[in-house]
């Protein structure tokens, strides 16, 4: 009884509070805060995503995965019904964390599929590439303005993508980052020509794939 009596309390103080802040302030200044701790609340959601993200892979255990089954499993998974084309050896494996690969490969898709649109297909490739292992997931879209590409590894940073793109967390590259530095491995991305945007993930030949 005596909690039941205390929320009820609480909570007759928050109204009386609300309607003091209506009346002396306004209704805009009102939605301004509510705005305010809205932004707040997504914010609070989006670092929690980020530490819970990095928490959930432990420490990298290195296994050897089978590239072409390995990526193709991920499409059917994550986007059955986009259009993207895997492109690698079926003999083609790679020496790394299982976990820590699908989460950077995953967020990659994702992001493309999102950011292409209409412009398909998405294209996953495996390669070598001046002595690295390299796995590029390429879209077609509109690509990402120059100014925003020195940011994109930033958490939280989406750029003008929050304009044309809303709801996003912008924690996609920077979990795809952390996930390579634990693998031992890097990242790149840039622009494609005529138009596109296009990742690669790199790893050590010493611990990359071999073909056929």
């Amino acid at each position: 009884m005596a909690g039941k009596k205390n929320n009820k309390t609480l909570w007759t103080i928050v109204a009386i509070v609300s309607a003091i802040v209506l009346v002396v302030c306004g209704v805009s200044i009102v939605q301004r805060i509510m705005q305010d701790i809205n932004r707040l609340s997504v914010l609070t959601d989006e670092v929690l995503s980020y530490l819970q993200a990095k928490a959930s892979l432990g420490t990298p255990k290195n296994e050897r995965i089978y590239l072409c089954p390995f990526l193709s499993s991920i499409v059917r998974s994550e986007a059955p019904e986009a259009d993207v084309n895997v492109f690698a050896d079926k003999d083609a494996w790679l020496w790394t964390d299982k976990d820590y690969l699908r989460r950077a490969v995953c967020n990659v898709l994702r992001n493309a599929i999102i950011y292409a649109g209409e412009a398909v297909p998405i294209v996953v490739e495996v390669g070598e590439e001046h002595g690295e292992v390299r796995i590029s997931v390429l879209d077609r879209g509109p690509g990402v303005p120059e100014q925003d590409l020195p940011l994109l590894l930033e958490p939280f940073y989406r750029g003008k993508a929050s304009l044309t793109h809303p709801g996003g967390s912008g924690l996609g590259l920077s979990i795809v980052k952390y996930c390579m530095e634990a693998c031992g491995g890097r990242l790149e991305y840039a622009n494609a020509e005529p138009s596109g945007f296009c990742v690669s993930l790199f790893f050590p030949k010493s611990k990359g794939p071999v073909f056929g």
